[in-house]
């Protein structure tokens, strides 16, 4: 779950046995119809204030540990292509931290590991087409 605050609204993402995007807009839930994220449980969301949306990271699917990264626009779900990533996991926290205009991911969980690894996803503003965002310029830094 996160909060939209440009467009008023709070974003939570259900993965029970498939994963909808649920808006809450003027007081009530809705559906957004919109499930581009592979079902998982467990993955973690920050708002990054600097782009607007939501990046979306880890979960667990089926025992395995996810590490793909997704954005939410406020319409659209977009998976990242990264040229570095943490390790699959769940249990992670996510931040923004406006001072370094990066979403901030601290620890998690695997099989065998507890993490306490933190890691900065700095992501360019104005990316021209989230539909094939660039790569070089996105990193996860340790």
């Amino acid at each position: 779950m996160a909060e939209f605050p440009e467009q008023d609204e709070v974003v939570s993402i259900s993965s029970t046995r498939s994963v909808n995007t649920w808006v809450f807009r003027q007081g009530k839930w809705m559906d957004l119809g919109i499930n581009p994220i592979p079902t998982r449980s467990e993955g973690r969301s920050a708002y990054d204030a600097s782009n607007q949306w939501i990046v979306y990271f880890g979960g667990i699917k089926d025992g395995e540990f996810q590490n793909d990264t997704w954005i939410f626009d406020g319409t659209n779900w977009h998976l990242l292509s990264l040229t570095s990533s943490p390790s699959g996991r769940f249990g992670h926290v996510m931040f923004y931290d406006p001072t370094r205009e990066a979403v901030i991911l601290f620890g998690g969980i695997d099989s065998s590991t507890y993490y306490n690894d933190t890691w900065a996803l700095r992501l360019p503003r104005n990316i021209p087409t989230l539909s094939a965002p660039p790569t070089s310029t996105q990193v996860f830094v340790p």
